[in-house]
């Protein structure tokens, strides 16, 4: 894509993200590996073959990513965190547990970069399936203070 959109401003990196030395980038976009339960109505399966032991294990996971990531991140830069799903414990609870101990990082409301449908009372980027006929879609913008 980064070839395609001819982006010059772009670093892709390849690796273990848990492996990767602090660096001072602008932005980075935390994609996470999550339960995916925001695309049932394109996945209907996957309802069988989640539990909840394994969202939990997801959480743990998400939450190591999330905190490698912040590692990349400069002074007044900007991590997104995103899923594609509709847990809690994979959403909302992960960026509080992540702000519980980087006081150095602020959630920025999503409603300034996106319309109020697509944002939830707490400030987060949510999108459900029956709505518009969108996947589920989190996202959290969180910014590191200067």
């Amino acid at each position: 894509n980064k070839g395609r959109l001819k982006l010059s401003s772009v670093l892709p990196m390849s690796g273990d993200a848990l492996a990767l030395k602090p660096h001072e980038t602008d932005r980075v976009l935390a994609d996470v590996p999550c339960s995916a339960l925001g695309t049932l109505p394109k996945n209907p399966d996957a309802r069988w073959q989640k539990t909840p032991e394994g969202i939990a294990r997801l959480a743990t996971e998400q939450s190591a990513y999330l905190q490698a990531a912040a590692s990349q991140v400069r002074p007044g830069g900007v991590l997104v965190y995103a899923t594609c799903t509709i847990t809690p414990q994979e959403n909302h609870q992960v960026v509080a547990k992540f702000l519980s101990v980087n006081p150095d990082y602020v959630l920025e409301p999503a409603d300034k970069f996106v319309g109020k449908d697509f944002t939830d009372d707490d400030g987060f980027l949510v999108t459900y399936p029956p709505r518009r006929g969108l996947d589920c879609v989190f996202g959290a913008r969180l910014k590191r203070k200067t």
